[in-house]
């Protein structure tokens, strides 16, 4: 284990298939925790060496609920982990949350006022809650096996991917600020966005699309619509 100072704890590339509640218990000030690898497997061009290693960083198949003690965490990072289930709630601090690649089915967020970026990037997530994330600007939720998604009420959001699910049907509401959606690699046959005032880019390449309606947009200005039935 590597602690690199007060407010920092990194446990990248330890093998580690728990972390005792004991650590938790004595950092009660740190801000930044690192518990996964360093690999980012939608950028990186090594994808061969990838799809090998990537899971060798930690195992951890589950995250204490002590987490939420630690009142100034800014900073989780628990990518390449074999999480399934993860449930964070009123963690008041947190900022940026980063736990792509792993084996995640469900994910629950809520009641954190200050998070701003999620990363759920290549996990296996099929049910999803979201609530009263207000500061959220960023969601990454591409590679995995959501059929249905319900985006409402998050003003500060600005960027959204969806792409490589299983989506048949998409419900956005009160998303002011949305500037990018990636919905490519779908399964969508009809979509109809409206109440977006300042999206500009749009990517709905490789769905089943038979009708896209996109005519109250006043903003938009990119399509990506190829490989559907229009």
């Amino acid at each position: 284990m590597t602690i690199a100072s007060q407010q920092a704890l990194d446990f990248s590339f330890q093998r580690l298939e728990e972390i005792p509640d004991e650590v938790f218990a004595h950092n009660p000030d740190v801000e930044r925790l690192v518990i996964g690898d360093t690999f980012t497997a939608e950028t990186d061009t090594t994808q061969e060496l990838l799809d090998e290693d990537w899971r060798y960083g930690n195992m951890l198949k589950s995250i204490s609920p002590k987490i939420a003690t630690l009142k100034r965490l800014k900073h989780v990072d628990l990518r390449g982990n074999w999480l399934e289930t993860l449930l964070l709630n009123g963690m008041g601090a947190l900022e940026y949350l980063n736990v792509e690649r792993n084996f995640l089915r469900e994910v629950e967020l809520t009641n954190l006022p200050r998070l701003e970026v999620v990363n759920c990037y290549r996990n296996d997530i099929e049910q999803l809650r979201l609530s009263d994330l207000h500061s959220l600007k960023t969601l990454r939720l591409g590679k995995n096996s959501l059929r249905h998604i319900t985006l409402e009420n998050f003003p500060s959001l600005e960027h959204v991917s969806l792409q490589w699910n299983k989506l048949q049907s998409v419900e956005l509401r009160g998303l002011p600020n949305l500037i990018s959606l990636d919905l490519s690699n779908n399964r969508l046959t009809h979509l109809h966005l409206q109440e977006l005032p300042r999206l500009q880019r749009l990517n709905v390449t490789k769905n089943f699309l038979q009708s896209l309606n996109v005519s109250g947009l006043p903003e938009l200005h990119t399509v990506y619509q190829k490989d559907n039935f229009l």
